[in-house]
């Protein structure tokens, strides 16, 4: 009997997915994608040079509608008075 015949391959799927998967999933072309992501409405992570989006954030936005939070980090500097 082979290895084979008695364990069963899990396809390994990714974390991430392209812009354009993202695309495709919510319905929007490939341009309009890159913009969403540009303008925050599409959660977006940065890998080298490419620019991926996390499965889970991509499933959160469509389960609850809300946007990734893309509000400046507040600072912890003084202001200047």
């Amino acid at each position: 009997m082979k290895q084979n015949d008695q364990t069963q391959k899990t396809p390994i799927r990714s974390a991430t997915i392209s812009i354009e998967e993202a695309g495709k999933i919510l319905g929007v072309g490939r341009d309009a994608s890159y913009r969403a992501v540009h303008n925050g409405e599409i959660p977006a992570i940065k890998i080298g040079r490419r620019l991926r989006v996390p499965r889970v954030a991509l499933q959160r936005l469509l389960e609850t509608g809300d946007r990734p939070d893309t509000s400046p980090a507040p600072s912890n500097a003084p202001s200047a008075s």
